[in-house]
């Protein structure tokens, strides 16, 4: 969930029986918006019917009047309602099978396919041919809040086969606060010595410093003049999830060269010999390759100059699974009251949830004489 979009707004879904759905509810002045990443098995159908079941037993909170319901992900499912008509060979008698119990499941519920028929969303790693295996189904009522729905061939990410698929909605969410910030990572460190040179150079100096007075004058100098430096040259930057301490100004010319190739490759997709696909192939391979040196290298660099406090983080980074720490975001809570479970999902009250839950009430004074 994008940290831009306040907590407030959103709650997580507890999808019981399967790991394979998770689900939120956004809330607006457009109504309720509940949308569900599914992944279905290629083998079985327990992912359908473990949404089946939380449906039913949760209607009235995913459908009614200003509620609307999204399904997105990979469902595994091949049929000539969302695949070319022509690509027959997807169209075996069990996967044309398999295909109908999702197609029930899909009129049981009213969804409607958001994502045009024949849009492609899937390169086979081994033979490179294309078919569709991710789909968008969502109410008939969210329709007129489509603005968009679509694949992006050129946001394809190294190493992967599937190809990320964006729909924008015409709704509005409550912003979570953000701060400015200046990013270092990125500044053109040429172009700001050449700032700063003239800054140095048009700035009043002492030869000769004499006395605590002027040395701080000269220090409040200097001081100035980086300050100003830094508020030309560094540019600012707001933080986000997807943040990275190791990104370099050189990867991320990468990328945008690699989104260029990939979306000029999917356009000549039905021309398995054209040069644009080798192009992409060995932009991604030296792309994967930078990102692990760049990696490797911002890990060396902090190890080299880590503090001695920093060393004992360096020593909870390995001993740790590999997480998102640095980006907590509290999922909804439940708490026993005296009325039964509840739901706490606003900041505030999680706040007070956590505080209650750490520092409990002290327990009545005893009667017992302090001197016994």
């Amino acid at each position: 969930m994008n940290s831009a979009i306040s907590t407030n707004s959103w709650k997580a879904l507890n999808i019981t029986g399967s790991v394979d759905i998770t689900a939120i509810q956004l809330e607006g002045d457009f109504g309720l918006l509940t949308i569900f990443n599914i992944y279905n098995s290629c083998s079985d159908s327990q992912t359908e019917r473990a949404l089946d079941r939380y449906l039913t037993a949760h209607r009235a909170d995913v459908y009614g009047e200003g509620k609307h319901v999204l399904w997105c992900g990979d469902f595994n499912r091949h049929h000539p309602l969302w695949d070319n008509d022509t690509d027959d060979r997807l169209f075996t008698p069990a996967a044309m099978d398999a295909s109908f119990r999702l197609i029930q499941l899909l009129a049981k519920w009213d969804m409607t396919m958001l994502l045009s028929k024949g849009i492609l969303t899937l390169q086979h790693w081994a033979t490179k041919k294309y078919s569709r295996l991710d789909n968008v189904f969502g109410t008939k009522d969210l329709i007129d809040l489509v603005i968009k729905c679509d694949t992006m061939p050129e946001r394809r990410p190294v190493k992967t086969d599937h190809i990320p698929i964006a729909i924008i909605l015409d709704i509005t969410t409550a912003p979570a606060p953000t701060t400015l910030t200046r990013n270092f990572q990125m500044t053109d460190w040429e172009d700001f010595k050449k700032e700063l040179n003239g800054r140095l150079n048009g700035a009043p100096t002492w030869n000769d410093i004499e006395g605590e007075n002027e040395f701080n004058r000269q220090v409040e100098t200097l001081t100035v003049i980086l300050q100003n430096t830094i508020e030309a040259k560094v540019p600012l930057t707001k933080p986000n999830a997807l943040s990275k301490w190791w990104w370099t100004r050189d990867l991320d010319k990468m990328k945008k060269e690699g989104n260029r190739l990939s979306r000029t490759s999917y356009n000549f997709r039905a021309l398995p010999d054209h040069q644009s696909h080798k192009e992409y192939k060995d932009h991604r391979t030296r792309f994967a390759d930078t990102i692990i040196k760049a990696k490797r290298q911002h890990w060396e660099d902090f190890l080299e100059g880590a503090t001695e406090r920093e060393m004992w983080i360096a020593n909870e980074f390995i001993k740790e699974p590999v997480g998102d720490g640095g980006h907590p975001r509290i999922p909804t809570l439940k708490i026993n009251t005296p009325e039964g479970p509840k739901e706490v999902l606003s900041n505030e009250d999680k706040a007070i949830a956590i505080a209650e839950s750490f520092f409990p009430l002290k327990p009545p004074t005893s009667n017992i004489p302090k001197d016994f």
